[in-house]
């Protein structure tokens, strides 16, 4: 190698991080996000996106953002819809659909179809479960400890349906072949399965990804906890497992993956320090 190629300066990194919520950012029991604060305000000063990646609605999504004083892209639902704020143009917007203030793109399919297909299927079978649509808003609050209006929030889904399960692992084996002959997909999130189309958290940060704008080399540092988020951590440049409290690691293919030894934000605040700053 010649002196000349010797001074070159490396490429330049930009980097893009994709984050689920629950036991990740936030913690899993008080959902504060506090241990993750250095990590975000590092994150904010150098404009690296922080993209929210999550099972949870667009309101509970923009409800955190503005607490959190967050403008970046965010991903609902578990991969179902990508949503931009309008004003940002580090991204491209073909093909988004105008809503209010954001632009959004759907890779899922609209809850109704959804929860019709459940219904049948319980009426059908007398499979024993019980779905977000069926709850009421204290339900919702007794399952995941959010306040009211927290479960109010989340009680506004759009592209999926949480559920328990309350029979048998031998009939849900049975209703999962049913749900997935009818075109839907299962997931197994840290509180509830989830019902939705056929989409992943990995398929739309790979979305999002293709709409960045930057020409240089992007890197995407994906962070999560649960099942449902391993589409997301076995796509990304950098893939971290946090650990949890309740459960043990996902089973991540990628034997490069990163494993937190403190739990949820502070393992997030941690992790993304010493990986970019």
């Amino acid at each position: 190698m010649n002196n000349e190629e010797n001074t070159q300066a490396a490429p330049h990194v930009e980097y893009l991080i994709s984050t689920d919520l629950d036991g990740t950012l936030l913690d899993h029991h008080t959902y504060s996000w506090a241990e993750a604060s250095p990590a975000i305000n590092l994150l904010k000063e150098h404009a690296i996106p922080i993209v929210i990646n999550t099972s949870k609605t667009r309101e509970e999504v923009i409800a955190l953002q503005q607490e959190i004083e967050l403008c970046d892209p965010f991903i609902v639902e578990n991969g179902s819809a990508i949503f931009i704020h309008a004003n940002d143009d580090r991204f491209e917007r073909r093909g988004m659909v105008q809503q209010g203030t954001l632009l959004c793109e759907t890779l899922g399919i609209a809850r109704a179809v959804i929860t019709d297909k459940l219904k049948s299927l319980k009426a059908e079978t007398g499979f024993k479960f019980t779905s977000f649509s069926e709850f009421s808003v204290q339900d919702i609050i007794d399952h995941t400890g959010l306040s009211e209006a927290g479960a109010q929030l989340a009680q506004n889904r759009a592209y999926s349906e949480p559920l328990i399960w309350q029979d048998s692992d031998e009939n849900f084996e049975t209703f999962k072949q049913a749900i997935l002959s009818a075109g839907f997909k299962i997931l197994h999130g840290g509180r509830f399965i989830h019902i939705l189309g056929k989409t992943n958290k990995g398929l739309a940060a790979q979305s999002l990804m293709q709409r960045m704008k930057y020409e240089g080399q992007t890197q995407m540092i994906a962070l999560g906890d649960s099942g449902n988020d391993l589409d997301m951590l076995n796509i990304a440049s950098t893939p971290v497992l946090i650990k949890s409290p309740a459960h043990e690691f996902p089973n991540c293919i990628r034997a490069d993956a990163i494993k937190t030894t403190a739990y949820g934000p502070k393992g997030w605040n941690d992790t993304i320090i010493d990986l970019i700053f």
